[in-house]
Parts: C-alpha cells; sequence; structure tokens
C-alpha cells in the first residue's frame, strides 16, 4: 500500500471546503502548483517502477522515499524548445560531414580514409566524452555545461579555417570542437528527461526534432559559405554558428530553481489570501500554514538582502551540496545485461549510421549527382527525419503501443538494412531524395526515442549517467566506422562496398538489440515473481501479529 503526505493534507481539508470557497480562484490556482512540492511516499514492498533488475534488501522492510514529481509541462516546453533549438546546431554539425568530406577532400587531396577521420574524430570525442559530460551535468548543472560547450565548439571551427593540413583539423575541429560538442549535446536531451515523466516520449522527440530541421537548413550552409568565400572566410563564418547555444542554455532551467521560483511565487499567492482570511476571521488550513514556513519549518524571512538571499538559494543550497557528492561516472550499470547490449547494439549501429551519412553525399556525387543536389538531398533526409521523431514520440507514448515500444525500437533498425542495401543501386537525384525521405523517416524515429528506451531499461533516476555510457559506446562505433569504411572505398575504388559493408552491421546491430530485449523481459519476469514473494510474506506476518499479541 502507499499512502502520500500530499493524500493527507487533502484529505484534512476536504473537511473546510466551506472556508475554501470564500477565498476565491486565486487559491484555486495555487494549488495546483503542489504538484511541482516534494512528494514524501511509504513503500510497503511495492515495486516503485523506477527500473528493472533492483532488488528489495530485505522482504518487509518499510522505508520513506522521497519523490520529486516532474513538472511534465509548464517552463518543461521551454526546456523542450532549448533542447529544439540546441539539436538544430548539433545535428545540423554533424549531417553536415559529408558536405565538409568533399570539401576536404579538394583542399587538401587526401586518401577517403584520412579525410573522413576529420569528421570521424569529433563524433567520437563528442560521444565518447559522455560519461563526462554528464557527470558535470549532475555535478553542477546543464546550463553551465552548455555554456562552456559552445565557447569551445565555437573555437574548434574557428581554429579549422587555419588549418595548413588534415592533421591539424583532427586536434581543431576533432579533439577541441569535439569536447565543446559533447559538453553542449548531452544536457539538451538529459534536462528533457528530468522535467518529464508522462510525457516524456512526446517531449523527447519533439527536442530532438532540431536535429531534422538542422539538417535542412545547416548542410546547405555549408555547401553556400564554401562555394562564395575562401576556405578560412567559410570556417570564420560557421564559426558563429555555436554561440547560438546561449540561448539554449538560458532555457535549461536546473530543476530545483524551477521549484524555488515556483514555491516563492506560490508562497507570494498564499500570503495575500492568508491576510484576507484573517480579515474575514477565517481560520487557516494545514496546507497554508505548512507553506508559509520554509523548509526547516521556521517562518520564511521577510526583510532580507537581495544578495544574500540568492546566495543561500542557489549558491549554498542543499541541491548544490548534494550534487557536489554525487559520482561522476557510474560504470557499474553495465553490469546490468539488458543495459549492456543496448549498448553494444548502439555501438554497432552507429558504426555503420555514420559511415553512410559521411559517404552518402559522395555516393550520390559518384551517381550522377551534383554538390549542389548532394547538400539538398541531405536536406530532403532532414525533413523527413523531423516529422519521424515529433511522430514517433506521439505514437510510441500511446498506452496500447507502450508496453512494445522496446521492440518497435529494435524492429527498425531493420528496416533501416533494406534502405541502405539499396542505396547503391540508385541514380540520379530523384532517386536519392526517395531513398534520403526513406533513410530520415525510419532513422528520426530510432535515434529520437534513445534516452527513452533507457528509462525503460533502467527507470528516470538513472538518466543522467546511463545516458553518458550509452553515448560513450556511440563513440566506439564512430571512431572505427567511418575510417574503415574509407578504407574500404580506397581498396575498392567505389563507394558502393561501404553500404553494402553498413548494411551488414546495421543487421549485426539488431540480434544484438534482440539479446538486450530478451534480457529485459527476463528480468521483469523475476521482478514480478519477487513481488509475489513480498506480498505472500506480508499477508503472512499480517495474520501472526495477533497471535503474538
Amino acid at each position: 500500500m502507499t499512502k502520500t503526505l500530499e493524500d493527507t493534507v487533502v484529505h484534512d481539508n476536504s473537511t473546510d471546503n466551506s472556508h475554501h470557497d470564500s477565498v476565491g480562484d486565486s487559491h484555486d490556482n495555487s494549488t495546483d502548483s503542489l504538484n511541482l512540492l516534494p512528494k514524501v511516499t511509504f513503500n510497503v514492498g511495492e515495486d516503485d517502477s523506477s527500473s528493472v533488475g533492483e532488488r528489495a534488501e530485505s522482504v518487509g522492510d518499510v522505508k520513506p522515499v522521497v519523490k520529486e514529481k516532474a513538472p511534465d509541462g509548464g517552463w518543461g516546453w521551454f526546456v523542450v524548445l532549448g533542447s529544439f533549438l540546441e539539436h538544430i546546431i548539433m545535428g545540423g554539425f554533424e549531417r553536415s560531414d559529408g558536405i565538409l568530406y568533399l570539401k576536404l577532400i579538394k583542399q587538401f587531396n587526401g586518401s577517403a580514409s584520412a579525410t573522413s577521420w576529420v569528421g570521424s574524430l569529433t563524433s567520437t570525442v563528442r560521444l565518447m566524452l559522455g560519461p563526462l559530460s554528464s557527470g558535470l551535468c549532475a555535478r553542477f548543472t546543464c546550463r553551465s555545461t552548455t555554456f562552456v560547450g559552445a565557447i569551445l565548439m565555437s573555437l574548434g571551427v574557428l581554429l579549422s579555417g587555419l588549418a595548413p593540413s588534415l592533421g591539424y583539423l583532427y586536434l581543431t575541429y576533432g579533439i577541441i570542437g569535439g569536447f565543446g560538442r559533447s559538453l553542449a549535446y548531452a544536457p539538451g536531451l538529459i534536462i528533457v528527461g528530468i522535467y518529464f515523466d508522462k510525457k516524456r516520449g512526446l517531449a523527447t522527440g519533439i527536442g530532438s526534432a532540431g536535429v531534422g530541421m538542422g539538417t535542412l537548413i545547416i548542410p546547405l550552409a555549408f555547401e553556400y559559405v564554401f562555394e562564395v568565400f575562401d576556405y578560412f572566410g567559410a570556417f570564420l563564418i560557421l564559426s558563429a554558428i555555436p554561440l547560438n547555444l546561449f540561448i539554449c542554455a538560458m532555457l535549461f532551467r536546473p530543476l530545483h530553481v524551477h521549484r524555488q521560483i515556483v514555491q516563492a511565487g506560490l508562497r507570494k499567492t498564499l500570503s495575500q489570501n492568508t491576510a484576507l482570511r484573517l480579515e474575514e476571521g477565517i481560520p487557516l488550513s494545514p496546507t497554508v500554514v505548512t507553506l508559509e514556513t520554509n523548509q526547516t519549518g521556521e517562518e520564511a524571512p521577510r526583510q532580507q538582502n537581495i544578495l544574500k538571499r540568492f546566495y543561500q538559494k542557489y549558491i549554498t543550497s542543499s541541491e548544490t551540496e548534494k550534487k557536489k557528492s554525487q559520482k561522476l561516472f557510474e560504470f557499474s550499470l553495465l553490469k546490468i545485461p539488458s543495459f549492456l547490449f543496448f549498448c553494444i547494439g548502439i555501438a554497432i549501429f552507429t558504426a555503420s549510421f555514420k559511415s553512410a551519412f559521411t559517404f552518402l553525399p559522395a555516393l550520390a556525387k559518384s551517381k550522377g549527382c551534383s554538390e549542389r543536389e548532394a547538400a539538398i538531398m541531405l536536406s530532403v533526409t532532414g525533413v523527413a527525419d523531423a516529422f519521424s521523431r515529433i511522430i514517433s514520440g506521439y505514437i510510441l507514448e500511446l498506452k496500447p503501443v507502450k508496453p512494445f515500444r522496446p521492440i518497435i525500437y529494435n524492429s527498425l533498425m531493420f528496416a533501416v538494412v533494406i534502405v541502405s542495401i539499396l542505396c547503391p543501386f540508385a541514380w540520379g537525384f530523384v532517386s536519392f531524395c526517395l531513398l534520403g525521405c526513406a533513410y530520415g523517416l525510419i532513422t528520426g524515429g530510432y535515434i529520437s526515442q534513445k534516452s527513452v528506451i533507457i528509462v525503460d531499461i533502467l527507470g528516470a533516476d538513472k538518466i543522467t549517467h546511463s545516458f553518458g555510457l550509452m553515448i560513450f559506446f556511440q563513440g566506439i562505433g564512430t571512431l572505427i566506422g567511418p575510417p574503415l569504411s574509407g578504407a574500404l572505398k580506397d581498396f575498392f575504388g567505389a563507394y558502393d562496398e561501404v553500404f553494402y559493408f553498413c548494411s551488414g552491421l546495421m543487421f549485426v546491430a539488431g540480434l544484438v538489440m534482440i539479446a538486450s530485449n530478451i534480457c529485459r523481459n527476463l528480468q521483469i519476469k523475476k521482478d514480478k515473481k519477487l513481488e509475489r514473494a513480498i506480498e505472500v510474506t506480508e499477508d503472512e506476518n499480517k495474520q501472526v501479529l495477533p497471535l503474538n499479541e
């Protein structure tokens, strides 16, 4: 049985409904904000459904668990807007690697393998430093981490305009820019998962749909600036784009700060209602008395220095102290088989996916398309990608579909295999646009729901560290995929074999993901058996207690 402190307060207040009616609409509106206050739940042998694989330490334990309900709206939609804008920039740069590959081939006349290392190293650093970025988000805030990432990403792009060789680009565009991307990428998905619970799939889909919009805009911008300006001028203009991530950082309001702001406004409203009640001689309800005091139970200070209050709330708050005590890395999560197989499958799939997007413009050019048409083809892919992310986020949140979400997610992998095999047989602009549209529709839904599937496997409370580990495995894929695919092109002299190789990797990734789903289902069955055992033990204890008395 679960009984909440909030339920007790509501029950106590139900006997005083006549008083509530006289206060007015302002009090009714203010009580809606009570959802943002911490809820104390007493769990008695129940499954909190926060993660798969957790075990009760002893049967019949009764312990209070403090849960903070996600807002599931309100300021959270501004957080989704920030995530959407962030994905426009991050996804746009990521999907422009194929255009950049063609420009670098012209500029330095290197081999396909050596040139592909530029985009590959950038993605590898971005993803493999995911655990560090997630840890920094947990230790500090998503907002401050995004600020630093924007500066480093812009610096890396700017310095790349001075590159005399590909080796120099490995350092500037690859390592410096990749580190900046890592710090700016992780917060956009992590904070959406924190602000949303019931609508997490839809919110994540909308936020990540920015990748499709970025694919529509930024590859064309790459193509334009390299045509109109010289090499340095193109990178100089492109280096200004990451600075727009400052806007995203400002929208990433930390949740504990958001709660404090809401509670401050609630206290102000209740104070006005309290004065009105006292004037009319109406006794105060327990809810008003509770909210008129601060967290320590003392009266909230009325007159206090503004800087001192800011320092106490946001600099030396209990949330800040908690963050300092948190670990940066949680590699113990890899001991959970379903999550380990998921990460391995993601690594293999990313190796093929990154290779396909890196060499798709080059394949299109070798099949009768111009460089401008190749850039437009990527933009078409981006439109389909954005549409797919929003629709898949909505569909996979439907109650009849939600239990089968991991299976549907797994099926998308095999659908991508079919499209990748067909790519070498395409010829001309129209056929590549059609294939790009199909590619975007499938991969958009697949990529946007990664963090949602992680929550299905581990629970929302582990989203920060688990997401970092997942993108670390993605980094392994991007490190291996494009250079190996480039070596195949150098050996065979054509890009067809690259896409056959990518299709094979995607098929293997799908098989590994099946193993993840099997482990997850076995774990769920094991957890249900444990729940039944706990319930039986509790029933036996209830029958024995009266006899002992």
